[in-house]
């Protein structure tokens, strides 16, 4: 190891104490991660990759080039840990290009994302020997007025993806390319596995670490709140439910007009066969009768949904279902976790990122033939952009937001606060 790697190394360890003297969560985490030496990259970057020590499987790594460690400040890359750590907990590592095209419109919404929780310096104008900018300057909330406060990337992405152009690259603290796979030894064949699962297990491992070592209670609770809003939590917490909330809503007089009319042509033995008029009792002719409706209720089962909201959902649910329509359950964060009939919710599974596309796919709507969806849900994620061929109808918390322009919305009332 160079004389310049050792300091680096050094450096990296003095920054990491202290962050211990104030943000000990953060700390925790940082320690938990694999510190690797990269110097392809310019600055820094978190991303999910194999551990040195082979049974360690995929962990997560906190890349540095000792070069640009070595120009900072101390402060400076205190700031820049914080910056990385907001990276992991906010869900960042497994957003990539393919669900996000806009390559510059996700950097940005992720930047200033994780920098609104920076209260520490961070670098600008940093430069090599030669005087050529390594780094100009960290991308903060105030450079796009048009992003209210406290909002998921989700709800950024979606705002600047139409406003960004992508023909220039945005230069941010982080070297953001490795997120979509690193070669050699930082990556090995993740990339040809389950990407999704391998980044989920491996930013819940080390969540779950930096517990064991420092209680949830040090994490700041604008952190917290944070997190619950960015929906991004590791996706496998499932949540027991407590049966503690009536539900409200008129469900009968509410539905008439989606499933009012649902029919099915059914054979009938005492309607004339239109080829043997006179076998009527023998041979059955075709009505169209009224059928039960099937009506699919997709719970969303994301982090930003709290205790008290699936409650207010579990109470509704319980009306519904006396209206004798049949109701199939979906539980669904970023991705689908369980389709089955209603019979009583005892359970959800989830708490993960939030996406509402997948329930609402052509080939999924087609397999479970609903004549309505129903979406319990705060609304914070990504919809599709055109309208499904099955009327949908949004069931938004108090607060919650419609995420798209198409679909009818119920708004539910009282408090959803835990």
């Amino acid at each position: 190891m160079s004389t310049l790697d050792q300091r680096a190394l050094k450096k990296m360890f003095l920054a990491r104490d202290r962050l211990m003297q104030r943000y000990r969560f953060h700390a925790a985490i940082v320690h938990h991660m694999e510190l690797t030496k990269k110097e392809s990259i310019k600055t820094l970057a978190v991303c999910v990759g194999r551990g040195k020590a082979e049974e360690e499987g995929f962990i997560v790594l906190l890349l540095y080039n000792p070069d640009f460690v070595m120009r900072l400040k101390l402060n400076e890359l205190v700031g820049v840990l914080l910056h990385e750590v907001h990276h992991v907990l906010f869900g960042h590592l497994s957003m990539t290009r393919k669900d996000f095209p806009n390559r510059n419109a996700l950097v940005i919404a992720q930047e200033v994302t994780v920098n609104e929780f920076v209260k520490e310096p961070l670098p600008e104008n940093i430069k090599d020997d030669d005087g050529k900018v390594i780094f100009e300057k960290a991308i903060f909330l105030d450079a796009y007025p048009e992003l209210p406060e406290m909002e998921s990337t989700l709800q950024r992405y979606e705002r600047l993806k139409d406003t960004i152009p992508q023909t220039k690259i945005v230069i941010s603290l982080d070297d953001h390319d490795v997120w979509e796979g690193i070669e050699g030894d930082c990556g090995g064949s993740v990339w040809a596995e389950d990407i999704e699962e391998a980044i989920k297990k491996a930013v819940g491992k080390l969540i779950e670490e930096a517990i064991d070592d420092m209680p949830k209670e040090d994490m700041p609770k604008e952190i917290e709140e944070a997190i619950k809003s960015q929906g991004n939590c590791p996706g496998s917490e499932f949540y027991r439910l407590q049966h503690k909330i009536s539900g409200e809503i008129d469900w009968t007089s509410k539905l008439r007009k989606y499933v009012g009319r649902a029919t099915s042509v059914r054979p009938i033995y005492h309607r004339p066969n239109r080829r043997f008029p006179d076998l009527v009792g023998i041979i059955p002719g075709k009505a169209r009768i009224g059928v039960k409706p099937r009506v699919m209720c997709v719970i969303d089962t994301s982090g930003s949904m709290s205790d008290s909201f699936l409650e207010m959902i579990d109470g509704e649910l319980r009306v519904l279902s006396k209206s004798e329509k049949e109701v199939l359950i979906v539980e669904c964060d970023e991705r689908i976790h369980g389709v089955y009939p209603y019979k009583g919710l005892l359970e959800l599974h989830g708490r993960g990122g939030t996406d509402f596309r997948p329930p609402l796919e052509k080939e999924f709507l087609q397999k479970w033939k609903p004549d309505l969806v129903i979406f319990f849900t705060d609304g914070f994620g990504p919809a599709p952009e055109t309208k499904p061929s099955v009327p949908v109808l949004w069931v938004l918390t108090p607060n919650g937001e419609q995420p798209c322009s198409w679909g009818d919305v119920i708004q539910m009332k009282g408090g959803g606060d835990d």
